[in-house]
């Protein structure tokens, strides 16, 4: 692996500072340090336990696929297929889904596009669905968020 470089270990450790200066240092100005404390372990279990939801409603559930390694511990599934048969999407035309979760409801758009603005991702949707149809690739979805 190649060493980092210098801009590499800046925006790594300046972001790290960047963190704790945000969540404690300035925070123990106005309040006692247990309060930080806590206020920062509420902070980390509730948006653990809602990133957790968010995620499994996209990929622990059993309507979507568990492709294994074939021989050599070599994927037999294209790339961008895997990305489909490995998630699920829904309440894509939700625009309350869409906000809280940050367009994880399109987590297949997410997947295939990473570098993508989020806002775009309900316009991209459709057509990753079309798309999957055209070539025969189970493209996996529900309607409501209740239905996951």
């Amino acid at each position: 692996m190649n060493p980092p470089s210098l801009t590499q270990l800046l925006i790594f450790y300046g972001g790290k500072l960047t963190y704790v200066t945000h969540r404690f240092i300035i925070p123990l100005i106005f309040m006692p340090w247990t309060t930080v404390l806590l206020l920062n372990f509420m902070t980390e279990i509730s948006t653990s336990y809602w990133l957790a939801l968010t995620f499994q409603a996209s990929h622990v559930i059993s309507e979507v696929e568990w492709p294994t390694p074939g021989q050599n511990n070599l994927m037999q599934i294209d790339w961008a297929e895997m990305q489909v048969a490995t998630t699920q999407d829904y309440a894509m035309d939700s625009w309350f889904w869409t906000v809280v979760t940050g367009a994880l409801n399109h987590q297949t758009t997410h997947h295939l596009f990473p570098g993508v603005l989020q806002s775009h991702y309900k316009k991209i949707t459709p057509i990753v669905k079309k798309t999957c149809e055209e070539f025969g690739v189970k493209y996996h979805h529900v309607n409501t968020r209740s239905n996951v």
